[in-house]
C-alpha cells in the first residue's frame, strides 16, 4: 500500500521538484521559433506600460519580450548580473546598493516617484502613535528595497538609533503573514503588501512625505550593459521600449479619464499585475494603485531634476546625485561597504534614449497597429496562477539542474518506500508549499536560492523517517 501510494504521487513530486527551472505561467506565454527572447523585470503594481505588454506592443520581427514579476530590485539586479534578465525594473535604493556592489547595468528611463504607492504602517496592537514610538518595536521591510531605504530614514529624521529598533527583513508576502499572526509591529512596504497591511493599520508616514523631506526614492528601468553591447539590435530595441513606454506615460498623464474603472487601459494593467479582475472592486484598486505614483513627462524626465540630458549642462545630475547619498546612506548604515560620487554613477545613467523618444514622431497608434502582426499570447508570466502551465527555460544551465533535479529525487524514491503512508503524505505537502514559496520569491530566476529551499524540505524528510521508526 505504501509502495503503491509513493509511486502513485512520486510525479506529482517530481513535477513540483524541477522548479528552478520552471516558469509557471497561464496561460502560456509564447515566442516564435527563430525569434531572440529578451527577458524583462517587473513589479505586480499598476504602470502605463503594462498596456503595452498585454498587447505585446514592445515585439518586433526578429524579438520577443518576455515579463516576469519580481519580488524586489536586489533580486532583479542578481538576475540582470547573471543573464536570466535583460532589462528591469528597479528601485532608486537597489539600483544604488546593485551598482556600488560592481553591477553593470545603465538606467534610461525614469519610471515614477514613489508618491504614496509605499508606507510605513502600524499594526493595530501595536501602540505606535508617532515616528517616536518606533523604539523598541518589531519592524519589517524588503531587504535593500527602496521601503528598506527609507525605514533607516525615518529612524534617522526621528533621532532613533538602530539598535533601539527591532529592524526585520522579510519578503512582501511573509510580511502580510507575520502581521497576520500579529508578529509584527510595523511594516514598509508596496503593492499588494501596502494594501493587504492598510485594510487593518494605520499609514503612519508615507514616501511622499519622506521624498519631501530630502530623500526622493523612484523606480527607474535598466538594461544589462553586457546584453546591450552583444548586438546593434539590442540597442534598437531599447530606442522602442523607451518610446512606447514615454508615449503610454505621456498618455496617463495627459488623458486620466481613459484610465478608469471601465476602460481597457485599466483592465489590461489590471491583468499583468496577476489581479482577479472578476469584479470591478479590483479595477478599483489598479485605479488607486496608479494615481498614488508620481508619472513623469519626458522631458522631466531629461531635466537636471533626473537623467540630466548633457546638453542642459546642469550643475547637478539628479538621479546621479540621489543615488551617491543614497549609496552613502547606506554604507552608513553598514548595509554596502562602499559608496562613490556622483560622477561614479553618472556613468550608468543616460538620457539618450528619451530624448530620441521626444524627436520621435511615432504614437501610441504607431505600435498598436504594428502589434497585430505578432502572437496574441500573453508576454507576462503569471506565477500565481492556480491554472498551472509550465515552460521550461531552454538554457544549458537550466538543464543541467533539470538533470541533478532527477538524480536528486530518484535516491530519495528509492531511499524512502518504506516510509509511513501518513509521514509521506505530511512531507509532500510540506515540500509542495516550499516549492511554491520560492518559485513566488524567485520568479524566473529561483536558481540555487529556490533549489536551496526545496533542499531543506527534502532534508526535513530524513528527520520524519527517523522520527517514524522511533
Amino acid at each position: 500500500m505504501v509502495t503503491s501510494f509513493i509511486t502513485t504521487n512520486f510525479y506529482f513530486l517530481f513535477l513540483f521538484s524541477t522548479f528552478p527551472a520552471l516558469i509557471l505561467s497561464s496561460p502560456q506565454t509564447t515566442c516564435p521559433d527563430g525569434k531572440t527572447v529578451i527577458n524583462v523585470g517587473y513589479f505586480k503594481e499598476e504602470q502605463p506600460f503594462e498596456v503595452a505588454v498585454k498587447n505585446r506592443w514592445f515585439d518586433t520581427d526578429d524579438a520577443c519580450f518576455i515579463f516576469y514579476p519580481q519580488s524586489s530590485g536586489t533580486k532583479a539586479g542578481k538576475k540582470l548580473q547573471n543573464g536570466e534578465l535583460q532589462m528591469a525594473a528597479m528601485g532608486s535604493s537597489p539600483f544604488a546598493l546593485t551598482l556600488s556592489r560592481g553591477m553593470e547595468s545603465t538606467d534610461f528611463y525614469t519610471l515614477h516617484s514613489k508618491g504614496d504607492s509605499q508606507g510605513m504602517v502600524t499594526h493595530p496592537n501595536s501602540q505606535i502613535y508617532s515616528p517616536s514610538d518606533l523604539r523598541s518595536k518589531k519592524v519589517a521591510y524588503v531587504q535593500g528595497s527602496t521601503a528598506h531605504f527609507h525605514s533607516l530614514f525615518i529612524a534617522e529624521l526621528f533621532s532613533i538609533p538602530l539598535k533601539e529598533v527591532n529592524f526585520v527583513p522579510m519578503s512582501g508576502g511573509d510580511i502580510q503573514s507575520a502581521w497576520d499572526e500579529g508578529a509584527i509591529d510595523a511594516a514598509f512596504c508596496w503593492g499588494s503588501c501596502l494594501d493587504h497591511i492598510k485594510a487593518s493599520g494605520t499609514v503612519l508616514i508615507t514616501a511622499r512625505a519622506l521624498s519631501s523631506w530630502g530623500k526622493e526614492t523612484f523606480n527607474n528601468f535598466v538594461y544589462d550593459n553586457a546584453w546591450l553591447a552583444e548586438s546593434t539590435h539590442n540597442e534598437d530595441h531599447v530606442k522602442k521600449f523607451t518610446k512606447i513606454l514615454a508615449n503610454l506615460d505621456l498618455d496617463y498623464i495627459n488623458n486620466s479619464d481613459d484610465w478608469g474603472v471601465g476602460d481597457n487601459n485599466i483592465r489590461d494593467c489590471a491583468d499583468v499585475c496577476l489581479r482577479d479582475t472578476s469584479t470591478d472592486d479590483f479595477f478599483a484598486a489598479s485605479v488607486a494603485t496608479l494615481e498614488a505614483f508620481e508619472f513623469f513627462t519626458p522631458t522631466t524626465q531629461i531635466s537636471c531634476r533626473y537623467l540630466a540630458d548633457p546638453d542642459l549642462n546642469c550643475v547637478q545630475q539628479g538621479t546621479a546625485v540621489s543615488t551617491a547619498a543614497t549609496a552613502e546612506f547606506l554604507r552608513e548604515q553598514k548595509v554596502i561597504t562602499a559608496s562613490f560620487p556622483p560622477s561614479f554613477y553618472s556613468d550608468y545613467i543616460t538620457s539618450k534614449y528619451v530624448k530620441e523618444a521626444i524627436a520621435s514622431s511615432d504614437t501610441l497608434s504607431t505600435f498598436s497597429s504594428l502589434a497585430s502582426t505578432y502572437p496574441i499570447a500573453p508576454s507576462w508570466v503569471d506565477v500565481r496562477s492556480e491554472d498551472r502551465v509550465k515552460t521550461v527555460m531552454d538554457s544549458p544551465k537550466v538543464q543541467n539542474m533539470i538533470e541533478g533535479t532527477r538524480t536528486y529525487l530518484k535516491e530519495l524514491y528509492d531511499r524512502y518506500l518504506e516510509l509511513p503512508e501518513l509521514v509521506f503524505s505530511e512531507f509532500l505537502e510540506a515540500t509542495c508549499r516550499l516549492c511554491e514559496e520560492a518559485l513566488s520569491d524567485g520568479g524566473i530566476g529561483g536558481g540555487k536560492e529556490s533549489f536551496g529551499k526545496f533542499q531543506l524540505g527534502v532534508d526535513a524528510l530524513m528527520d520524519l523517517k527517523r522520527s517514524s521508526h522511533k
